[in-house]
């Protein structure tokens, strides 16, 4: 390195003296991690730079900003698109939260008097997370009330429940890896087709994981009618800008 060089780097270091470092914490995961093969069930996460708005911004649809997000801010390597919805949820919450603080300004209509509210929320106290009892695996047991037979079920990832639920239904052969103890691809097939709605129904629930993870639903009261209401914050590229 040369001495202008140096010298280029002491001025640029002293102008940015004052600039605090990129925020970091460390979360635990509401799955628990075990799921994706981490030792822990905690990862670090970093708050985002203007680089990774910039980057942001270029996706061309939510899922994909999503993804980007968590693979530039996430230190551990994570699959984003391997991920289930309540561990996305949680990690970009918390990464917006690191980068413009946990107060996240947002308006709602009122559903009575088509009111529009201008509301803050502060999103890590609002939004309580749930832990299970134990770490969540991709292949849980239950068992189909109509046949009265055992089956496992492969939980679907986020990216997977992004598609129109009449595509996941349509595959759902492909998160089925037994029945009855039989693995058999042409076997689980033949029995689905057959299956009474009931039990289809319950593979299609036991898809995800339910009342774990964040609850991004709050109520508000209007301002104008008074009346309280529910809603739920929108996990979309705006969530994570300045706009």
């Amino acid at each position: 390195m040369n001495g202008n060089q140096v010298n280029i780097d002491e001025v640029v270091s002293n102008i940015l003296g004052s600039v605090p470092q990129t925020q970091t914490t460390v979360v635990k995961l509401p799955s628990l991690g075990k799921m994706y093969g981490l030792k822990s069930e905690h990862v670090t996460v970093r708050g985002m730079t203007f680089d990774d708005e910039k980057a942001l911004l270029g996706a061309k649809t939510k899922g994909q900003s999503v993804d980007l997000l968590i693979s530039r801010c996430v230190q551990e390597d994570i699959n984003p698109r391997e991920l289930i919805p309540q561990d996305k949820i949680y990690l970009v919450v918390t990464i917006r939260a690191l980068s413009m603080g946990d107060n996240y300004n947002l308006n709602v209509v009122c559903g009575s008097c088509s009111h529009k509210n201008k509301i803050e929320v502060d999103v890590l106290n609002v939004f309580k997370c749930n832990y299970p009892e134990k770490p969540l695996e991709f292949i849980r047991e239950i068992e189909l009330p109509k046949i009265k037979k055992k089956a496992k079920i492969r939980v679907a990832t986020s990216s997977e429940l992004e598609e129109p639920p009449e595509k996941v239904y349509s595959k759902l052969v492909n998160f089925v890896t037994e029945i009855d103890g039989r693995q058999e691809y042409v076997i689980i097939d033949a029995v689905l087709k057959k299956l009474p709605i009931e039990d289809m129904h319950e593979i299609i629930k036991n898809l995800s994981y339910e009342g774990i993870g964040l609850d991004t639903r709050f109520r508000f009261k209007c301002s104008n009618c008074h009346k309280e209401e529910e809603t739920e914050v929108s996990i979309s590229q705006d969530f994570f800008t300045m706009r």
